[in-house]
């Protein structure tokens, strides 16, 4: 690691524990703990029975692009992932996205995305996609929580209101892990 080379001849330098596509080196040190506590998340509901590959794509203060996603997604599937965590999503979405999302599935990656945290029947993507496992989260009774994002898009609700924080992106981690899990 750090020695500014491709050791491993995959087309990435100092990839060794992941890759930073924002800055495109392999520093994947987490600025915001989001992906800290999903990935975290993750290895709790597989019963630690997954290995993580850190993909960072978000800058500081939480912005990325779609183009990101769509690279991560791509060194994900060259690196054998079976299973990708999308706890993000976006208003629209843009060709090289759903492209790349396409060619992921039809790759044999299962992309499993957050519903969104308006609280509102809207299309968020990556999670509207077909063929996405679209997740919504459920509250302490099992009821659809008040700030989930809800619509035909949606695949599956798990819990999103523990003691580690509210969202989508907690519950589209439950679901991320048991699928890990499954594989």
């Amino acid at each position: 690691p750090n020695n500014g080379i491709d050791d491993d001849h995959n087309g990435f330098i100092d990839d060794v524990n992941g890759l930073n596509l924002y800055t495109q080196n392999g520093n994947v040190q987490d600025d915001l703990g989001h992906g800290t506590l999903i990935s975290g998340i993750i290895a709790e509901s597989s019963k630690g029975h997954v290995k993580i590959l850190p993909i960072k794509i978000f800058d500081a203060q939480g912005k990325s692009s779609q183009f990101l996603v769509a690279c991560a997604l791509q060194y994900a599937r060259q690196m054998g992932a079976t299973v990708a965590n999308c706890s993000f999503g976006y208003d629209y979405s843009t060709e090289v996205l759903h492209s790349e999302v396409s060619d992921a599935q039809a790759n044999g990656l299962v992309l499993v995305a957050s519903a969104g945290n308006q609280g509102l029947e809207k299309t968020v993507y990556p999670a509207a996609f077909p063929d996405v496992i679209a997740v919504a989260s459920l509250d302490a009774h099992d009821h659809l929580a008040n700030f989930s994002n809800y619509g035909s898009f949606l695949s599956v609700a798990s819990i999103g209101v523990t003691a580690k924080g509210s969202g989508t992106s907690i519950s589209a981690g439950y679901v991320s892990g048991l699928m890990g899990l499954m594989f």
